[in-house]
């Protein structure tokens, strides 16, 4: 009666030991799982921070070639204000030399 009680008990024993096992694998596969998952995601968060600051940079890149642009913009104003300014002192010279020839 022992006999057959404690091989009962052996087999329940074998039977847990192998629940055990198989959920040990589960579970280890799920870890791995996990870690490459949380691998994947660092690696894109990293991509992802390294596009920011180089969008950042294009971006600043950009802003700098717009000031230079508007820099430009005005100074070419300025030249073009000054130039009709001595093309009307010319056609007021060429005028009173007119008057004066005739």
């Amino acid at each position: 009666e022992q006999g057959r009680g404690f091989a009962v008990v052996a087999d329940e024993v074998r039977a847990l030991a192998h629940r055990t096992q198989t959920s040990t694998q589960e579970v280890e596969q799920m870890i791995s799982a996990i870690q490459a998952g949380s691998s994947a995601t660092v690696e894109s968060m990293q991509k992802s921070t390294q596009e920011v600051h180089s969008t950042r940079k294009t971006a600043e890149d950009a802003g700098e070639s717009l000031r230079q642009i508007t820099d430009s913009v005005l100074e070419i104003n300025n030249r073009n204000l000054q130039i009709a300014a001595a093309s009307e002192q010319q056609a007021h010279v060429a005028r009173d030399v007119d008057r004066s020839l005739v």
